[in-house]
């Protein structure tokens, strides 16, 4: 009889949400809740095995993912699994397409019909989108590195923790102790410029200078100081002629002279600027 009645249970969906994740490491999950009642609509109570299965059509077809949980609480109708918890979702559910999602209790058979999962995988499609890469660098308008992020301030951090970021730079911007730690880069006080690359717009990126780990010329990283562009200014000093000479002949003497302009400006040529934090994803 209990047998009889637990496929007889009906699911309905209350939500599916995303659960949110610090680490991109960690893997994604749902939070899958619902209801259980008999076939009266009557809501049940105890412990039951909970098998789910991801599906890419609403009836037949091969299961994509399956995790079961046993010995789901269940009061008074409701319950709640974290899909992916147990078993994670393989690297190719990546939720571009829709979904279905097909469940049994008790290794009993499959409910119908199936839920389809279509507003979750615009969740997890909009999550994967902000997945931002190691390396990656931003400008914040607050005085410290968010989560996720170091200020570009060449400290030195640990190879081990962060392997996805010395994966990305390396030693770059410094070897830090030479064994296990690693230096992000400094860019307090700096202005960044896009990396010439060979397209000829700096004159002088053949000549910048080198970075932590010496590489210089133009290449990411290597670095600039500050210069005015080759100029001059143009003076002009119209003096008399003079008379003289023991014959009282008139001749224009020859003379030279040196002008000078007198001191302007501050201590460096530099925009209109705002000073942000530049940080980098590890």
């Amino acid at each position: 009889m209990k047998q009889k009645q637990i496929l007889a249970i009906f699911i309905f969906v209350l939500a599916l949400v995303i659960c949110p994740i610090a680490n991109a490491q960690i893997p994604e999950v749902i939070s899958y809740q619902g209801i259980l009642t008999d076939s009266s609509g009557a809501p049940l109570t105890g412990n039951y095995d909970i098998t789910v299965k991801i599906y890419d059509v609403d009836t037949g077809g091969t299961a994509l993912w399956t995790e079961t949980h046993s010995g789901v609480a269940v009061s008074k109708g409701v319950f709640s699994v974290m899909l992916g918890s147990a078993n994670a979702f393989p690297a190719d559910l990546d939720f571009s397409v829709p979904y279905w999602l097909g469940v049994s209790i008790n290794a009993g058979s499959e409910l119908t019909p199936r839920t389809q999962l279509a507003s979750v995988g615009t969740a997890f499609m909009a999550k994967k989108v902000i997945e931002l890469p190691a390396g990656m660098v931003s400008a914040f308008a607050i005085p410290t590195a968010p989560t996720g992020w170091f200020a570009c301030n060449g400290q030195a951090v640990s190879r081990l923790t962060y392997a996805d970021l010395f994966a990305a730079i390396g030693t770059m911007y410094g070897a830090g102790d030479g064994a296990t730690t690693f230096n992000v880069p400094d860019y307090r006080g700096y202005f960044l410029r896009a990396w010439d690359n060979a397209r000829g717009i700096d004159p002088d990126r053949d000549n910048r200078t080198p970075r932590p780990d010496g590489t210089a010329g133009d290449n990411v990283g290597t670095q600039q100081a500050d210069e005015l562009e080759t100029h001059y200014h143009q003076t002009r000093n119209d003096g008399p002629a003079t008379n003289g000479g023991s014959g009282g002949k008139g001749i224009a003497d020859s003379y030279s002279f040196n002008t000078a302009t007198s001191n302007a400006g501050g201590n460096e040529t530099r925009p209109k600027n705002i000073n942000v934090l530049y940080c980098i994803k590890y």
